[in-house]
């Protein structure tokens, strides 16, 4: 028997001029697909992507530092609304300063909130967590003297005195100059 001879499906199906070749001199008629991308084509969609990640890395810190701000002059908010109330719970400013006056705030100390109020509540539970979001801790000025103004000497961010029964702020991101969010200045 003859090995190279040609049965008759494969003349049909042998491309012209294919049928008087052996089977293993043919030419491939069939045409294999691609199914992977070119090194150059993955190139362009990495640049692509390093491009649009250049666009929108600076707009998404803008934002991002719009939020801090705007969660610093709340957590300012409501240590004033603390104060306020602790003021008109007791009929007198708290004498506390610093960690001191959140835990009064918070009544994780009765030393002075002896009735127990809870007039500011921390996030965490933990006064010690009570910080800007730059990690910094807020500043608390009281007006101990009532007379409704707290002098510019007492704050460091202020040229002019601040009126009202208390002056708070965060010096805000401390890789910019003049960055402060104060109670004063909204």
């Amino acid at each position: 028997m003859n090995t190279h001879a040609l049965t008759r499906l494969q003349l049909l199906v042998a491309a012209p001029g294919d049928a008087i070749r052996p089977p293993w001199r043919r030419k491939a008629t069939t045409r294999i697909t691609r199914t992977m991308f070119t090194l150059i084509e993955l190139l362009v969609v990495i640049a692509i992507i390093g491009i649009l990640a250049g666009i929108l890395l600076p707009a998404m810190q803008k934002v991002q530092q719009k939020a801090k701000r705007a969660q610093a002059q709340a957590d300012i908010s409501a240590l004033e609304m603390a104060i306020s109330q602790y003021q008109q719970t007791y009929g007198y400013l708290p004498t506390d300063t610093g960690a001191a006056l959140l835990k009064t705030l918070a009544a994780e100390t009765t030393t002075n909130n002896p009735r127990g109020v809870i007039f500011l509540e921390l996030k965490s539970g933990k006064f010690a967590d009570f910080k800007d979001p730059w990690g910094q801790e807020y500043v608390i000025e009281i007006d101990d003297d009532y007379d409704g103004k707290i002098p510019a000497s007492d704050i460091a961010v202020s040229s002019s005195d601040v009126y009202g029964a208390s002056a708070i702020w965060s010096t805000g991101d401390p890789k910019v100059a003049d960055d402060d969010i104060t109670s004063w200045a909204k």
